[in-house]
């Protein structure tokens, strides 16, 4: 936010144009009686010796799950 560039309105335009394209499309989120946010998050350290390890979290709303993101590590553990 402190220094915009170029690359940004390109980001902003793309997400808009998305969200135009699916406005017709719905997420279902239940109620499930509170609205408290919870997250997880694990770590496989080192499963097979060769390949790198795995990272992974989730954030959850209400019960519901908005945000996940898994991907593997940059080194070998």
């Amino acid at each position: 936010m402190d220094q915009p560039h170029s690359g940004h309105l390109v980001i902003i335009t793309r997400i808009l144009q998305y969200l135009k394209k699916n406005s017709s499309k719905r997420l279902l989120h239940k109620n499930h009686g509170r609205l408290n946010i919870q997250v997880f998050s694990n770590a496989d350290w080192a499963r097979s010796s060769i390949d790198r390890s795995m990272t992974s979290y989730c954030i959850l709303l209400g019960g519901n799950l908005i945000f996940w993101k898994s991907k593997k590590q940059l080194v070998v553990s």
